[in-house]
């Protein structure tokens, strides 16, 4: 595509964005050529979320959606969502093949294709959902990620961020490091190595399974997202003991791919108005998990009555220790994977340096 100069698009309109809120903001609306009202593009959006998936789901919706209003008739978008939990892992061919347009998943399901991809999502210690988005936008993230996917015919694009989800649902309290050996939980990514490493085992299941097998003991544990979706999920119905921090996920960016040769085909104000949606996502997504969840959360202990637990102070440790050098061997095995990760580890130590006298040091003060 003739590329869009990020920064410039930035600067024209995220203040126009941050005015607004962006709930229900459709910035770069496209007024229809008259020779075009009758020719609308048809494009699909293929989603690896399945359609009882809150917050998911109903973000590829919203997405879809806006897309379809800020160009008034000229690009229509239709979402097709996952059947099974194994479709999720099918977007990536299916969209670079051009079956599909364009899709709204994760860039962590893609470590087969490139190891770094999973940095671009969301990494065991790696950024919160604000230090996230400011590598992608402000710094190198956005960048590295296009000419990443570019090798695969597609072009990705930010369109919201989990922000901290929970360490995990316990069948039983953990009291120490002690604890964690055989202990069987159901985590993904990175973090499953992270968890290995420091004594426990693994156990891959999808989210329609967790229920069942914490009830049965075919699992001791399980991490799935947040309060929000962990509740709708009805994970407190299996296990008491909610664990925090959120060390495996502190912040997961969900990604818009668009097929790059569709991408290119179109008007440049069409792509200018894909991207100003997907911004636009961004921002309300990140915006309605940070709400739902709290909310869920006060539902999750005033009526359910589950216990909110902070992990171990030698489990936090060693969880620590462990992801850094997972990610390091990450990085160690893949060039590029090497680019990406030192340019967001540096960014992150900035962030903390900040944040030490900025958003970290206010919370203390105000108590």
């Amino acid at each position: 595509m003739s590329p869009i100069n990020r920064r410039q698009f930035l600067s024209d309109h995220v203040p126009m964005l941050a005015l607004a809120g962006g709930a229900a903001v459709s910035i770069a609306a496209c007024t229809p050529k008259a020779e075009e009202k009758s020719t609308a593009i048809q494009w699909r959006m293929r989603t690896s979320w399945q359609k009882d998936m809150p917050g998911l789901f109903e973000a590829a919706e919203r997405l879809a959606k806006r897309i379809n209003h800020s160009c008034t008739g000229r690009l229509k978008v239709s979402l097709h969502a996952a059947e099974s939990s194994q479709d999720a892992f099918g977007v990536f061919d299916e969209v670079a093949s051009g079956r599909y347009e364009m899709a709204h998943s994760s860039s962590q399901f893609w470590a087969g294709k490139s190891l770094a991809t999973t940095f671009f999502s969301s990494l065991p210690f790696g950024m919160t959902a604000g230090e996230s988005t400011s590598w992608l936008l402000a710094g190198e993230g956005w960048a590295l990620w296009r000419e990443l996917y570019a090798k695969f015919g597609l072009a990705p694009f930010p369109v919201g961020n989990t922000g901290a989800q929970m360490a995990g649902w316990f069948a039983r309290e953990l009291k120490s490091l002690r604890g964690v050996k055989g202990l069987k939980l159901r985590v993904t990514g990175l973090a499953a190595e992270v968890w290995r490493r420091i004594g426990g085992e693994v156990v891959a299941l999808d989210g329609a399974a967790l229920v069942n097998a914490l009830e049965t003991g075919g699992i001791d544990a399980a991490e799935w997202m947040g309060p929000w979706n962990d509740l709708s999920l009805g994970l407190h119905r299996a296990a008491r003991n909610y664990y925090y921090p959120g060390w495996q996920e502190p912040g997961a960016t969900l990604e818009c791919m668009v097929n790059l040769e569709a991408l290119n085909a179109l008007p440049e104000d069409l792509q200018t108005a894909i991207e100003s949606a997907c911004l636009a996502s961004h921002t309300e997504e990140t915006a309605l998990m940070t709400a739902r969840n709290q909310q869920a959360l006060l539902t999750l202990v005033s009526v359910h009555k589950i216990n909110v637990l902070r992990l171990p102070t030698d489990v936090i440790t060693a969880l620590s220790r462990a992801s850094e050098a997972v990610r390091s061997d990450l990085a160690e095995r893949d060039q590029f994977a090497r680019r990406v990760f030192d340019s967001a580890m540096s960014f992150r130590e900035q962030a903390r340096q900040w944040q030490q006298v900025g958003d970290q040091a206010f919370v203390t003060a105000r108590g």
